[in-house]
């Protein structure tokens, strides 16, 4: 196992988010006072920016809420929507904006798996994290691990994984604002000479380019 060193965390928000697909997000958790390895290859991400993208929650300024976008980057950013579902995000920016955050929008469960659907209360595997809420869900995410530091942590931590067929890029997914900005990225996989979406991430949306390595 290999963590995320902080360094790849100090990019550009938008390139964090497409180099995280693929990589594994491991959560020890004590579940019925035995402890578990829950996670999974991370296959759908989307980038949030500072006040260069009107739908980012850095964009009006610091705040209570946002402030762990704007301090180290590498870190955990949990929030809640709808008053009852949490949103993992880990911090990353250049040297020359103030925040960014990537959100984790979707996993292809690998470890734990019992466990997770006895959280989500689901047998069915393709809904198990396929989606950010789901993915909190299944991992007990809250804000108790809001702000911790992924790469020195032995709670939470994304580490190096897999390295995809093809990444599609597509507009991003549930906002009002920036609708259009091409930030979201997902896992493709190669059958034959096509690329097929990835059957765990959240949506299915119109790729706007595919990026092959």
């Amino acid at each position: 196992m290999k963590v995320v060193e902080k360094e790849f965390y100090e990019n550009d928000t938008d390139f964090v988010a497409k180099e995280l697909i693929g990589k594994k997000l491991t959560r020890i958790l004590e579940y019925e006072n035995i402890t578990y390895k829950l996670g999974g290859i991370i296959v759908e991400t989307e980038a949030y920016g500072h006040d260069d993208d009107s739908a980012s929650h850095a964009y009006i300024g610091i705040s209570n809420r946002n402030k762990i976008m704007f301090e180290k980057t590498g870190c955990a950013y949990i929030y809640l929507i709808y008053g009852k579902h949490y949103c993992f995000n880990v911090t990353a920016r250049n040297e020359k904006k103030k925040a960014g955050a990537v959100l984790i929008r979707a996993l292809y469960p690998e470890k734990g798996i019992d466990i997770m659907s006895k959280l989500r209360n689901t047998t069915e595997l393709e809904n198990l994290t396929s989606g950010p809420s789901k993915l909190s869900q299944a991992l007990c995410i809250n804000k108790d691990i809001n702000g911790m530091d992924l790469t020195q942590n032995n709670t939470i931590w994304i580490e190096y994984g897999i390295k995809p067929d093809a990444i599609g890029c597509t507009s991003r997914i549930g906002i009002s604002r920036a609708k259009e900005v091409p930030w979201r990225f997902v896992m493709l996989d190669k059958n034959q000479q096509n690329y097929l979406l990835n059957p765990y991430v959240s949506k299915r949306k119109d790729i706007i380019k595919i990026i092959e390595d």
